[in-house]
């Protein structure tokens, strides 16, 4: 290919992955998978006694939590294969396959029948769907931060990846304001007929807006230039343990720190509010929502801090304020102060904007673009399944352990701590990454 030749087909890439269109699709494809897959999180309580026919309460709550966890084992799978398939075959090939099984994975579940109706096959069946969801997830927002860092233009990385992480947040605070809304219009009885059910059906009309919309988009033009040159490896998973173990063991740290904060403010807080503090349900979703749209609103503001400080300051600041406030906050919900306690969990919604918003444009610029879907994919998914999907069955057992439900924040102390320490070993332009150009002399 000549040098025109090249101009001619760099230029027109650019102009259909412009930053704004690229980041938007994105966003919103984020915004449904995290809807899908949150969604569960939501609706645990309200779904653990028709699935598991347990005595306990209690157990039947852990069970829910278990199952959640399950999704995020098989995160790490799906990571591999969608890394291999994105740096391979492009990006957006594997954005479209993870959004389609997503959707898949949720409407499964609005369709499942539960113990009453066919007995241990109704568990058995909802694992399996979750397992579903799980695999798809495990390349749906490292793929996303991935394409948007390579279509957003240097300066501006941290605010065109703070809306794809606005979407991956507003999925979580929609999934909160579905599950809060059927809980305040839908009478129990019915609830627990078939109301459960409305929030996993809404994921069907948001996934073929999503589809549509990254069906539109094409691979960033990093990438293409990648493929041209013919720096694409056959097994880029093993390139990354080979050659890049240090930028892979920086992107686990700062995953870990993230899901677990992240993750234990909007799921475990959630039934600590309900199940301990015995605060109204009601009350707890329709707060949990506000909050969620509260972080969710402050992110592109911290793309655009970031932006100008770098990335490190907002993250420090978040993850100290997360270690600060979290054990503070649940102190204060077992007061039963419905005023006090919804001012601690907005105070929250800071430090978790503040992570959230500026942490993962970090993540692409560890790696190199042959290597950057997997290597993200990988390291963040394996933080997911030890920070993330366990976090809440972990808070719950640390709380039952010593007998004090403030043992449940431990988790986020070390989950900071973590997160902290590798941050610290990123060093600013570490590693250098340069837009690949072709080479006129090359052909290919």
């Amino acid at each position: 290919m000549d040098q025109a030749t090249y101009q001619s087909t760099s230029f027109g890439t650019a102009e259909r992955n412009n930053p704004w269109r690229v980041s938007l699709a994105a966003s919103l494809g984020s915004f449904i998978e995290y809807y899908d897959f949150a969604v569960y999180a939501v609706m645990a309580l309200t779904m653990a006694p028709l699935f598991f026919a347990v005595q306990s309460q209690t157990t039947a709550v852990l069970s829910a939590l278990l199952v959640y966890a399950l999704a995020f084992v098989v995160r790490p799978i799906g990571a591999v294969t969608f890394g291999w398939l994105g740096d391979r075959y492009g990006r957006r090939n594997a954005l479209i396959i993870t959004i389609i099984g997503m959707g898949i994975g949720s409407t499964g579940i609005g369709l499942l029948p539960t113990y009453s109706q066919i007995g241990v096959l109704a568990p058995a069946l909802l694992v399996t769907l979750r397992i579903v969801q799980g695999f798809f997830a495990g390349g749906e927002v490292s793929g996303a931060a991935t394409y948007v860092s390579e279509c957003a233009p240097q300066g501006r990385k941290g605010f065109f990846g703070s809306i794809n992480v606005t979407g991956v947040m507003a999925g979580g605070a929609a999934a909160s304001v579905t599950g809060a809304i059927v809980r305040t219009m839908i009478p129990h009885d019915a609830l627990l007929s078939w109301g459960w059910r409305v929030p996993f059906f809404v994921s069907v009309p948001l996934l073929l807006v999503g589809l549509f919309a990254r069906l539109k988009l094409e691979d960033s033009n990093e990438f293409e230039v990648a493929a041209q040159r013919h720096e694409l490896v056959k097994a880029p998973v093993l390139e990354v343990f080979r050659h890049h173990f240090r930028a892979l063991l920086q992107t686990f740290g700062l995953a870990f720190g993230m899901t677990v904060t992240g993750l234990f403010s909007s799921a475990y807080l959630f039934i600590y509010i309900v199940n301990v503090a015995k605060l109204p349900i009601g009350w707890a979703s329709w707060t949990f929502a506000i909050v969620e749209c509260v972080a969710v609103s402050m992110t592109p503001f911290v793309g655009l801090i970031a932006d100008r400080t770098g990335p490190k300051p907002p993250v420090v600041v978040g993850l100290l304020g997360y270690i600060v406030l979290t054990p503070l906050a649940m102190i204060v919900m077992a007061t039963h102060d419905l005023n006090a306690s919804a001012f601690m969990l907005l105070l929250l919604a800071v430090p978790h904007a503040l992570v959230q918003g500026a942490v993962y444009p970090i993540y692409p610029e560890l790696f190199p673009t042959h290597v950057r879907y997997s290597g993200m994919a990988l390291g963040f998914n394996v933080a997911i399944v030890v920070g993330g999907g366990i976090a809440p069955w972990v808070s719950s057992t640390l709380a039952e352990t010593f007998q004090t439900p403030v043992a449940g924040s431990g988790y986020v102390v070390l989950g900071g701590i973590v997160a902290m320490i590798a941050l610290f070993t990123v060093r600013r332009g570490d590693p250098r990454r340069a837009v690949p150009t072709l080479n006129p002399a090359r052909s290919v």
